[in-house]
């Protein structure tokens, strides 16, 4: 079983999550992160149903991490608190998939250096949707063929 936690677990992805892991055969929520709902049932919080889960502060991030023997974080917030996430998370020893958009250069900066520093695996992808991500292929592609050209949206 991979012990996986969530982060912005009581928002609509962090639930949305937090049901998948649970269809998940090899999946186990091990720890759930918010800022609401702190010490309540994650799953009594966001209507899932009891999951001996309590919500947890990111702020004891790298605690519960170790505590409850956690191996994947989860992180669909918004870039000011998963950058401080992605730290915690991978000075615990947490590998990351990281969902979250709108990171400046310096949260970016900061995220990488956690990951290499503790010697974590992440994957940070600003969109997991299929639509996007074939809308960057292409734009790769267009703009390749596009030299000397000046393209503004």
């Amino acid at each position: 079983m991979i012990r996986t936690a969530v982060t912005g677990a009581c928002g609509r992805m962090g639930t949305l999550i937090i049901q998948n892991i649970l269809d998940i055969g090899d999946m186990e929520l091990s720890a759930a992160f918010d800022i609401a709902n702190i010490g309540m049932d994650v799953g009594e919080a966001t209507g899932t149903g009891h999951l001996g889960v309590p919500v947890s502060d990111p702020a004891d991030m790298e605690t519960v991490i170790k505590d409850t023997g956690t191996q994947v974080v989860i992180d669909f917030t918004i870039a000011a608190a998963a950058t401080g996430n992605v730290v915690r998370a991978a000075n615990a020893g947490a590998n990351l998939v990281v969902g979250t958009t709108g990171f400046n250069e310096e949260q970016t900066r900061q995220m990488h250096q956690a990951i290499r520093d503790n010697g974590v695996a992440a994957v940070i992808s600003p969109n997991f949707a299929v639509g996007v991500n074939i809308f960057w292929e292409l734009l790769k592609e267009a703009a390749g063929s596009l030299d000397g050209f000046d393209v503004e949206i």
